[in-house]
């Protein structure tokens, strides 16, 4: 995409400022002009269809439903009179849906300057898939307009669309429309309160228990990027570089852990079994004592301790390989 910021640095270090800028400035018109060009042109496409009256949309919802109805059962065995049903119940979804398109536009384009990830065409697309979803769910003897009820499914498509591009962190879609009520509800009470509504008067409005909205008043709604640029575009710093490292030794921890790693292994190559097993006997906690490796082995004290000090000679050397103190 033309409207990464890593593009401007990119061209301010090959040596000619100026001249880059002007065309990076230029491919950004170029791209506006591209994406309104598109836009025009699928508003031109979706004008042709008229909009429906009330008993059309009966009508068509009354086919669409008895098409649905059929859809359980397999299409080779539909009757001449179910495949008819059928041909007339896929055109009226058509219809339904060719005629709604410029609905799901005017609700794509109140969300189109909160979004951060899509463009106002991506945000069309998904609120067409809510729209599908509409035209499958209305059901025409409820008495309301077609209009009414799909604004609620293209919004929630949009929505959570949006949900699932502009956070790093994706939380569950009820969570996320828990909290999207919540900060309406917030707002609206600030601006009967003229203050900042507190946990009490949020609870008292929306019947949730404190301790739930302050549980959801803690999640990660909003992230930033720590590779995010900060400054003018002449610096090159993130917010990365100022993140204070609490832990200085890390890499020196990271090295001995190795070091260490590599160390045992070499001892377990170094020492055969009875020597590991005595050394790490009179090391436990507490020390096997010298009369029960005696009883256990069949060895006599003497050779049990001239076996221990030459596993651990070994062991020492090896040590001494890997810069450990023996």
């Amino acid at each position: 995409m033309f409207t990464d910021p890593a593009l401007y640095g990119i061209i301010f270090r090959s040596g000619r400022r100026e001249s880059s800028f002007t065309a990076c400035k230029s491919l950004l018109n170029q791209q506006t002009t591209m994406s309104r060009e598109t836009i025009q042109a699928y508003l031109n496409e979706i004008g042709r269809y008229p909009l429906l009256t009330k008993a059309q949309e009966i009508t068509l919802g009354t086919q669409i439903q008895k098409w649905i109805e059929l859809q359980h059962k397999d299409e080779a065995l539909y009757t001449d009179k179910e495949r008819a049903i059928a041909r007339a119940g896929k055109k009226a979804k058509q219809r339904f849906i060719n005629s709604n398109l410029r609905l799901v536009v005017s609700i794509a384009k109140k969300y189109a300057s909160k979004c951060k990830t899509l463009d106002l065409m991506d945000l069309i697309q998904e609120g067409n898939l809510g729209l599908v979803r509409a035209v499958e769910k209305f059901d025409p003897t409820r008495g309301y307009a077609m209009s009414t009820y799909a604004y609620w499914w293209i919004r929630q498509s949009i929505h959570r669309s949006m949900q699932s591009t502009d956070d790093c962190i994706r939380l569950p879609a009820h969570i996320s429309d828990y909290l999207y009520r919540l900060k309406r509800t917030r707002e609206s009470l600030a601006r009967e309160l003229g203050r900042e509504p507190s946990i009490s008067d949020l609870s008292e409005k929306t019947g949730a228990k404190q301790e739930e909205i302050k549980n959801m008043m803690e999640l990660p709604v909003v992230s930033v990027s720590l590779d995010k640029r900060i400054g003018d575009r002449n610096e090159n710093s993130s917010i990365l570089d100022f993140v204070c490292d609490e832990d200085e030794d890390a890499l020196e921890k990271i090295e001995m852990q190795i070091k260490a790693e590599k160390a045992r292994q070499a001892v377990d190559a170094c020492l055969d079994g009875r020597a590991k097993y005595i050394i790490l006997a009179r090391r436990a906690s507490p020390p096997v004592t010298w009369r029960q490796l005696s009883k256990e082995t069949g060895l006599s004290r003497e050779k049990l301790q001239s076996i221990e000090k030459a596993g651990l000679a070994k062991c020492a050397k090896m040590a001494r390989s890997f810069n450990f103190v023996a």
